[in-house]
């Protein structure tokens, strides 16, 4: 297990993460939060939404690949 922590608005969030799972997702927490005591909920809030955004997008490609195979 890999620990992160996250300062959201100067209060410390240890979380442990598998160790296959931390090597994926390390970057994508770079990219949101700096890791200092300056992110902030609106930083999490944020940084969440764009994963749902994300997430929607590749269920849509998803789909759009499961209906091009099922028409053939």
């Amino acid at each position: 297990m890999k620990k992160i922590t996250l300062t959201i608005d100067n209060r410390k969030y240890d979380i442990s993460l598998d160790n296959k799972f931390s090597k994926e997702i390390e970057e994508d927490i770079l990219k949101d939060f700096t890791l200092t005591d300056k992110d902030s909920m609106k930083t999490m809030l944020s940084a969440y939404l764009n994963k749902c955004y994300e997430y929607y997008t590749l269920l849509e490609n998803v789909k759009d690949i499961y209906e091009k195979i099922k028409t053939k």
